[in-house]
């Protein structure tokens, strides 16, 4: 399952909240550029490809209750992004990569 195919999103966020994960570092996202898109009560934050080919790409789906603590997002390339979120005493930051085995 790709997640740039129609409809993906919204299983893996039923799976989610099946599984009650509050921060999810996710890779093979496949989606093309860096961004943050709202979907339901999460927020689906990626670093991807910018020359439209849908491979590589990595990213983080943070639940409602944990994004009013991001501090930063950096999407570094298609192969690395960052998020720091802010503990109760310190700055966590949270390291996303991808390294493809072929």
């Amino acid at each position: 399952l790709s997640l740039c195919m129609p409809g993906a999103i919204n299983q893996l966020m039923n799976e989610i909240d099946r599984y009650n994960i509050d921060i999810l570092a996710i890779q093979e996202t496949r989606w093309i550029d860096s961004g943050v898109s709202k979907i339901g009560k999460y927020t689906y934050m990626y670093s991807g490809r910018s020359d439209n080919k849908h491979e590589r790409g990595t990213g983080f789906i943070i639940h409602e209750k944990i994004a009013q603590n991001i501090v930063d997002f950096k999407p570094i390339n298609d192969r690395i992004c960052l998020l720091t979120v802010a503990m109760k005493k310190i700055k966590l930051t949270l390291i996303c990569a991808y390294a493809p085995t072929d």
